[in-house]
Order: C-alpha cells, then structure tokens, then sequence
C-alpha cells in the first residue's frame, strides 16, 4: 500500500496527532484527496483544489478536510499581514470583497529604533503597492481570517469532518487515500534561545485608525506591530532568550510573558502598546532546516514542511503559494499525482530556499546587536530610502510581485 504519513512525522505520527473517533469515519474511497489541518493552509488549500479541479472536467476528485488542533495555536493572539503575492490568490479565489470588509489596508510601512524611535526609513504601501503588483497589503487578525476562509469553504462540495474527541487516525482506510495533504506543523526543531512572542494591544484614542506597519530594530530583539482592526494591532517580538550585547544584557524571563514590556529599553510609543497588550502567546523560532517534501501519496504544504524564520511576513503567504501551486499540478497531471507532487517540488523549492536565506538576513540586520554596525545600518537604511527608494523597491519585487497564477490559467 503506499503511504500517506508525511516523513516529517514519521515517528510522532501525523501532525498534531488529531484524529476522530470511530463512529465519525470517513469512507475515503468517495473522498481520495484528504486535507488535514483547517488553518489558514488547509482552508486555502481546500479551496484551491475545488478552484483547479473545477476548471479540469477529466478529474473528479472529491475532497476532505480533518481538523486538527495544531492548525489553531496561537490563533487568537495572531495577526497576519497577507502581501501581495498572497492576497491576489485570495482574490482569484473569489475572497476579494470578503477580505477588503474584514481587514485592514496599511498605508505605510515606518521602521524605527526601538530605544529613541528615530525614522530609519519609510515606505509606501496602499494604492502604491496595489499599482505596482495588481493586489493590495492586508493586515487581519488570524481568527477573523479563518472565519472567512471556513465560510467560504462550506459553501463548496468539500466534505468537512465534525470535531470530536482525538482518539485514532481520522483516515478510516489510509492506504485507499490518494494524496493526504499536511497543513499544520508540529514540533518543529527550534533554534537555541530565539523565542518569538505574539499578542494584541489596544491603541489609544490618539492612536485609532492609524494603518501603518511598524518595525522597531533594537540589540538582539525585533518587534513588529500592524493594525487588525480600528482599535487593535498585532505584535510580534523576536528576541534572544539570553542575549549579551557590547552595552550590557538582555535577559528576558519567558516565564513572566506579561512582564516583558518592564524589562524592554525601549520607546515610550512602543512601551504604551505593551501595557495595553493581552492574549500573549509564545514559541520557540523554528530553524530553517531541510526536510522531505512530499512522497509519493502524501505531501506538507506551509509550515508542515518546514517554518520560515519569521519577520519577513510570508509565512502565510507561502502556504498560500503551496496550496495554488499544487492545485493546479495536481488539476494539471489529472491521473499522475506522483508525477505532480515531484513536479511541484522542483517548483516550490527554489523560491523556499530564497525566501528562508532573505528572512535570516534581514533578522541579522534588524537584530544587529553590534551599537557601531547598528548606526551603520541605520545610516544606510536612510541615505537609501530616501535618495534610491525606486531600486529598494526593485530589490523586494522577486517577493511581492511573485503571481504564481501567471503560467497555470
């Protein structure tokens, strides 16, 4: 029979290790393709594959989502900031309206100092970004966002599983399934002493609707924090747990989360965002390690592969990319979903690889520990948005304006 474990997990079996008790078993002869994990990957990649499979008449395929507990840590606390490459999927999708009422368009991107909140530089988003790449910036809280894709998702022939208690694999008869999708990823190998916190604030009354994205470089530590709402933002940190810097120590105590704010040097504006701060939720930042794609009747999509250091923004946005991009391979090769998977592989890789070096090259750079290379870098950061912000902009195109439509319709 051929095997439908995800090598990522094959000894902790599959990821999040959900399943569904006996009475709710799924006859997978009459749902071949099998979705596990209802985050923002398994949603999107459902709605793909209804997408792809409807334009390709010879290949009827049914398909199946499984819940899985995974796919929802941290969920409440999130925000997620869909760039352009990802929001033109969610467009194609038929979500445009629905995203555009539930979400946020930022206008600006600010980068400051975290502990004297100078202006490093400033970049346009909005129209600008919208002109330039045919899709805007949105930013949504995690949860508001899952909404929308599971209410999207009931609304196709995709057959959603009833939550129930874990007790046994979700897949009555795995070897009967043709492609098992992994969405949700578990246990990923961290790396020693990087954490990332994430948490809402509330803003001030001075503050309200203001639709910008921030990002405050400080020794060993980044914070970004973008609005979800008219009164809400979402706050990432990314910190050394115990980080000695050429001016002293940073040493956070990652068991008193709610306390981290006291022991930041950090700007009064960003100080005011962490006292107001709730739903704080915490991880280990995965490292960027090579794992297995896919095997012949089983593939990992997002995180389930593997986790982008974060900070770049396109964690979601690749599994958004994952799941278009193997839904129109697998409409494509209709019969041969081996010879899809591989192809998708070869595909996706690429651009994986590049992405991973770029995000671990600007957490360096943001994270400069150094206070002479800092100023340096906050130097050259000015001098360059402001006299050559045509060629930085230049430089980020291979990510933003990535449409991986293009070549598949």
């Amino acid at each position: 029979p051929r095997r439908s474990v995800c090598p990522r997990h094959r000894t902790g079996g599959y990821p999040g290790r959900y399943a569904l008790e006996a009475d709710n078993k799924l006859n997978t002869n009459d749902y071949p393709i099998a979705v596990i994990g209802d985050g923002v990957g398994g949603l999107v990649s459902s709605l793909a594959l209804v997408h792809a499979l409807s334009d390709s008449p010879g290949t009827q395929r049914k398909i199946s989502l499984h819940p899985d507990p995974a796919s929802h840590q941290g969920a409440e606390s999130r925000g997620i900031l869909l760039t352009a490459n990802a929001s033109r999927i969610l467009h194609a999708l038929g979500l445009k309206s629905d995203l555009a009422s539930s979400s946020i368009q930022p206008q600006t991107r600010q980068i400051r100092s975290m502990k004297s909140g100078f202006l490093v530089a400033e970049q346009p988003l909005g129209r600008f970004i919208e002109d330039r790449y045919g899709a805007p910036v949105y930013s949504v809280a995690e949860d508001r966002l899952v909404a929308l894709l599971d209410g999207a998702v009931r609304k196709t022939a995709v057959c959603i599983r009833p939550d129930s208690t874990p007790t046994k694999h979700p897949l009555a008869d795995p070897a009967s399934v043709e492609l098992t999708i992994y969405t949700s990823a578990t246990n990923p190998r961290a790396l020693p002493g990087t954490r990332q916190i994430v948490c809402r604030s509330t803003l001030g009354p001075a503050d309200k609707n203001l639709t910008r994205i921030v990002t405050w470089m400080g020794p060993g530590m980044q914070v970004d924090h973008f609005p979800i709402s008219a009164e809400e933002v979402a706050i990432s940190v990314i910190c050394e747990r115990n980080h000695a810097t050429d001016r002293g120590a940073v040493c956070l105590d990652w068991t008193q989360v709610a306390g981290l704010p006291v022991q930041m040097d950090a700007h009064p504006m960003l100080q005011d965002l962490f006292n107001n701060a709730f739903d704080f939720w915490q991880r280990d930042v995965a490292e960027p390690i090579a794992m297995e794609w896919q095997t012949d009747s089983s593939i990992c999509l997002g995180d389930a592969h593997q986790r982008l250091p974060p900070g770049l923004f396109q964690t979601t946005a690749v599994a958004i990319e994952d799941a278009w991009v193997l839904a129109r391979f697998i409409a494509g090769y209709e019969e041969d979903l081996t010879g899809a998977l591989t192809q998708f592989e070869t595909f996706r890789h690429p651009r994986f690889e590049r992405l991973s070096r770029q995000a671990q090259a600007q957490g360096k750079l943001y994270r400069e520990t150094n206070s002479w290379a800092a100023r340096r870098r906050n130097l050259a950061l000015a001098l360059y948005n402001r006299y050559l912000p045509e060629i930085q902009m230049q430089q980020l195109d291979w990510i933003y304006g990535y449409d991986c439509i293009k070549g598949f319709d």
